[in-house]
């Protein structure tokens, strides 16, 4: 009883099927270069944006932690004679925030100042 079928078995390829192969094998080569070029890129992109919105993440995890943020507030800077020191104020709420010491230049006009105020 003989039936017949096909499968697969190795077969030699001509020379026309051999260069159309190698032809693909080129294309498939390039194309995937570019994906891989492409996949990159994109990975960047998408770590640019989840590098952002952590950014914001952190901000405002620490504002809701401290219960504060940052904003512009007009101060002013005002000399100490007294305490050879120069005070930072805010001028919403009056607090000194910051003072640090005079600098010799600062220092030199202390005689001078304390003159002008006594006359």
């Amino acid at each position: 009883m003989n039936s017949k079928f096909e499968t697969s078995l190795p077969v030699s390829i001509s020379d026309e099927e051999l260069i159309e192969i190698c032809h693909e094998l080129g294309q498939d080569c390039v194309r995937k270069a570019e994906l891989e070029e492409e996949k990159k890129n994109s990975a960047s992109n998408f770590n640019e944006k989840i590098k952002m919105i952590q950014e914001n993440i952190d901000t405002n995890s620490q504002m809701a932690s401290t219960g504060t943020m940052l904003r512009k507030v007009s101060c002013k800077s005002e000399p100490d004679y007294g305490s050879k020191k120069v005070q930072y104020i805010r001028l919403d709420t009056g607090e000194i925030y910051d003072e640090r010491d005079m600098t010799e230049e600062e220092l030199s006009h202390i005689d001078m100042n304390l003159y002008e105020e006594q006359n």
